[in-house]
Order: C-alpha cells, then structure tokens, then sequence
C-alpha cells in the first residue's frame, strides 16, 4: 500500500515539472472586437473584415445583424503594426497589444464618407421633357475602390432624402439623393 501511495505522490509531483519542462505551453491569442460603422450606417450582415500584416491577411470575420465583430489575433503578433480592414476599405492600423497583459481589445472601426468636391458650375433650369438620362459618372465609385457596388449603395442609403449640394450619394449632382442617384448608380454597377 505505501508504495501505490508512493507511486501515486511522485507522479502527481514529478509528472507536471516534466511537462513543463517539454516546451512552452501555448501563447494566448489576443481578442480584438468591436463595432463597425460604414459611412454612419451599419454594414450589412457578413460583409468580411480582415486583419493584416504588411499586406497579408492574418485573419478575417464577418458583421454580425448587430454590427460588431470580433478577431483572435495569435500572440506572435504582439507589437506588430496591424492594419484592419471593411471590405476592400482600410478602417484602421494599430499595434497589436500583449494578451499577457491585456486580454482584449475594443477597436471600432469605422469609415467615414470621403468628402466629394461640388461640381461648380452654374446652368440654367429647363427641363428635358422629364427623360432621365444616367451618367456614366466615375463618381458613383464613391468608395475609390474602383468598383460600384455595395459599398456605393451603402452611401447612398446613408444620405438618402439629404437635400445638401455635394452630398455623398449624390451621384447626378443635382443637390438630392434620391430615386435618380439610385439609377444613376445601378447604371454603374460593377460585376
């Protein structure tokens, strides 16, 4: 009986200081989350963020219906400068923090409109008889992305009924977003 019970002491104590001593044990990665806003509206559910590391991707999610994400970014990029993206769109870049010392991080991300100089210029009234002609206006790639797409539309629903000259969304320069921006942007479209 005294050598089980001495068996049984000297593996309780002697088997995890070997174990220990094999390696280290596994990093812990660092939770990165948060909320995301695109151009003041939420994104739609799914659209992926990314995380990357001079230009590779390290890790991607997507939005939930709540709009907020989250990561785990593994702990060898502790200190490393990364760059946090919607979309194709840079929403952010931040040093990767310790997760020894911090086990989260809350970074929202959010992209705001970029500002679109007004199109000058004055001109007359008149009416062309009520046809509507879409432009084949690179504009409507308010994003700069080089696409029309969903993130355009996010524009424009963002200022949809706005009545400002210069409005983001305001795709035909005609001071309102409305019906005609949206044709505008749909004759635009990228596949």
């Amino acid at each position: 009986m005294k050598k089980i019970l001495a068996s049984i002491v000297l593996t309780v104590l002697v088997l995890p200081a070997v174990a220990l001593g094999q390696g280290n044990p596994p990093s812990l990665p660092l939770l990165v989350y948060g909320n995301v806003s695109l151009y003041g509206v939420t994104p739609p559910a799914g659209m992926e963020i990314s995380v990357l590391k001079d230009g590779v991707i390290i890790a991607t999610t997507t939005v939930n219906n709540a709009g907020k994400y989250f990561f785990q970014i593994p702990a060898s990029y502790t200190g490393s400068t990364l760059t946090y993206k919607i979309g194709n769109l840079v929403a952010t870049e931040k040093v990767a923090l310790n997760p020894l010392l911090y086990a989260s991080d809350n970074i929202n991300l959010i992209i705001t409109a970029p500002s679109i100089p007004s199109g000058g210029g004055g001109g007359g009234g008149g009416g062309g008889g009520g046809v509507i002609t879409p432009s084949t206006n690179p504009s409507t790639d308010v994003t700069g992305d080089g696409k029309v797409d969903v993130l355009d539309f996010v524009v424009l629903m963002a200022n949809w009924g706005s009545v400002k000259v210069g409005s983001a969304g305001d795709f035909n320069s005609d001071g309102r977003v409305d019906i005609l921006d949206f044709v505008t942007l749909m004759a635009n479209w990228t596949l």
